[in-house]
């Protein structure tokens, strides 16, 4: 399928010499594969004002689960900064649009609540739907003792991930792994890329 991509910040051969750091390597060992996986997102304008003032932030919010952590923007991505990319390396949405705008009220009234419980009299904040797009993920795999093990980067951020994208993500897979292990089909998937050798 065809998707809409923000540009990474990040490119392959980045994050292969990230997943075969020292670290990575004295835990995991040498990743067998590196590959691309893509989430979608929506963004939202989130205007908030006091009475005095009112400024303007994009959040970005997974349209998977919902659950994973929210990405602030200063501006909405231009379209240069956007590209089309044919793959079947994509999460599906699954997070109605209605639901979408409940987390992300959710999530932000409770930070302004750890900033100051008094604000909340005076505060108000509007949230808008401003646009959709998917994000890159980079997805190392390693196997050790015939068992699979995911190390994710932010292809945006340039940071690993932590365990809520992981499930994400070895769920998307499961029906491609065999008991835990990197099955035969998943290796020679012609989706996925080997890492440098």
């Amino acid at each position: 399928m065809i998707i809409t991509s923000i540009k990474p910040n990040i490119s392959r051969a980045q994050a292969v010499a990230r997943f075969c750091g020292r670290l990575n390597s004295l835990r995991h060992g040498r990743p067998r594969i590196v590959t691309d996986f893509y989430i979608p997102y929506r963004f939202f304008r989130l205007t908030r004002s006091d009475g005095r003032s009112s400024t303007d932030t994009f959040i970005a919010a997974d349209a998977v689960t919902g659950k994973l952590d929210l990405i602030q923007f200063d501006r909405l991505p231009e379209q240069g900064a956007c590209m089309p990319v044919d793959t079947a390396m994509v999460a599906e949405e699954r997070v109605a649009e209605e639901e979408a705008y409940r987390l992300v009220r959710e999530s932000m009234m409770r930070s302004i609540f750890l900033k100051g419980f008094f604000k909340l009299s005076r505060l108000n904040v509007e949230i808008e739907l401003a646009a959709s797009a998917h994000i890159l993920y980079w997805v190392g795999v390693y196997e050790r003792n015939g068992r699979a093990q995911l190390e994710i980067i932010n292809a945006l951020r340039g940071r690993f991930e932590g365990a809520k994208l992981r499930e994400l993500v070895a769920e998307w897979f499961q029906p491609r792994q065999e008991g835990g292990a990197v099955s035969e089909d998943l290796m020679e998937n012609r989706s996925w890329k080997r890492s440098a050798d």
